[in-house]
């Protein structure tokens, strides 16, 4: 499954540029074989809206996620805790 979000309404320069500077980051960092991290299928950036493909994440964003795993009480160690093992499963 793939997902496309883009932007809406106008966008300056300066966003465009934000825009395309994450691009470039998300080229470099799915071009691993990582199960863990979304893999960037695709851009549009020559025309309005600009949007991105994506792979579908079948479970939304991490920190809903993370939340959602969450206790209801944590300390500051457990949360550490938690987020180094889903960066660093294994």
């Amino acid at each position: 499954m793939l997902t496309a979000p883009y932007c809406t309404g106008t966008i300056s320069s300066s966003d465009k540029k934000v825009f395309e500077d994450e691009i470039n980051l998300m080229v470099k960092v799915s071009g691993g074989n990582n199960p863990h991290i979304i893999k960037l299928i695709g851009c549009i950036t020559e025309q309005f809206p600009p949007a991105i493909l994506l792979e579908f994440a079948l479970y939304g964003n991490l920190r809903d996620y993370l939340r959602s795993c969450r206790p209801a009480e944590t300390d500051a160690k457990q949360v550490l805790y938690t987020y180094m093992h889903v960066a660093y499963p294994g």
